[in-house]
């Protein structure tokens, strides 16, 4: 009895994402709904967010589309997808990229890298700052990119630095 029960709320659960999911009027709506797709755990979800990603108007659903399918063990394809986009001039795929790499994790390093030793230059510190964050989430790979990021100019970018460094010791 406890299974069915189970079994309804996934259901119910489903239909109520998968609602949020078609109401294209509220795209954040939208974007929530793709990322608990993801959340679900539940592979069956994988061809409706690869169709979010192929039809999506608008880039932060792509996002959370490729978000949701990184959730669902789509890594391989979604590190292609994000390598491109963190190739391209579309600040918003960009940025998703960029993130998605950190999701991913240290499989991701050799895709992420050059990426974020490009962000480590930016004249923001903001952005660099974001750069050591996902390079925080990359494993030992990231150790050369950290150490140089501990000479930034900025204090709390280095401050950032020393503490992800810190974090990859064993």
């Amino acid at each position: 009895a406890a299974d069915a029960a189970g079994l309804e709320r996934a259901r119910l659960d489903d239909e109520r994402i998968l609602a949020q999911l078609n109401n294209d009027r509220v795209p954040t709506m939208q974007c929530t709904a793709a990322l608990d797709l993801g959340r679900t755990g539940r592979r069956t979800h994988v061809p409706v967010l690869y169709d979010v990603l192929r039809t999506a108007r608008f880039d932060e659903l792509k996002g959370c589309a490729a978000a949701g399918l990184v959730q669902l063990g789509e890594v391989g394809a979604m590190l292609g997808r994000y390598d491109d986009w963190a190739r391209g001039s579309n600040d918003t795929l960009r940025r998703s990229a960029l993130s998605g790499f950190g999701d991913i994790g240290p499989e991701a390093a050799a895709f992420a890298l050059p990426h974020l030793s490009t962000e480590l230059q930016s004249q923001y510190a903001s952005t660099r700052w974001v750069a050591v964050a996902i390079l925080s989430k990359l494993g030992p790979e990231a150790r050369p990119l950290l150490e140089q990021a501990t000479n930034d100019v900025d204090k709390d970018v280095r401050e950032h630095a020393r503490t992800a460094l810190a974090a990859l010791r064993p």
